[in-house]
């Protein structure tokens, strides 16, 4: 396992892709050598970027494949000074780009009957209200129920 700088406060990687970029941009730190692991990719983004020193608030940073990371930060201002910063201190190893940020998709498994869109987005709501703002909105693409074959 690697040190982190004491400044830095703890990474946690429970966050959800969805849970860093709610709402707002973020950025994403990849290694050119597709070989390299996400912990020497953070390693490397910690030894050249100081979120303290720079006065960056980051809200979550989640490991993603090929060796990168994704950082988010407390506001867009935020994202786009640790864009500026990490291209010119690693841009000859890193691709660093800005994501924006997306509503979340879900997939609801174990539904057996055909539902309205109105009452399948009240049950998300229902059942949910603890993750849920008060912003909440969704768009109801298709709905499937599944067929249960009876032995």
């Amino acid at each position: 396992m690697l040190d982190y700088p004491a400044w830095l406060p703890e990474i946690n990687d429970k966050k959800s892709y969805s849970a860093i970029t709610k709402g707002k941009s973020a950025i994403i730190i990849k290694p050119k050598d597709a070989t390299q692991n996400t912990q020497a990719t953070k390693a490397d983004m910690l030894h050249h970027v100081n979120p303290v020193a720079e006065n960056l608030q980051l809200s979550g940073v989640k490991n993603v494949k090929n060796g990168g990371i994704l950082i988010g930060c407390n506001s867009d201002d935020d994202n786009l000074k640790l864009k500026k910063i990490a291209a010119e201190k690693l841009s000859d190893k890193y691709d660093i780009k800005v994501v924006a940020g997306f509503s979340s998709r879900v997939r609801v498994a174990g539904m057996t009957e055909k539902q309205s869109a109105e009452n399948f987005i009240n049950s998300i709501k229902s059942q949910n209200k603890d993750v849920l703002s008060e912003k909440f909105a969704c768009k109801v693409l298709d709905i499937n129920p599944i067929n249960i074959a009876t032995h």
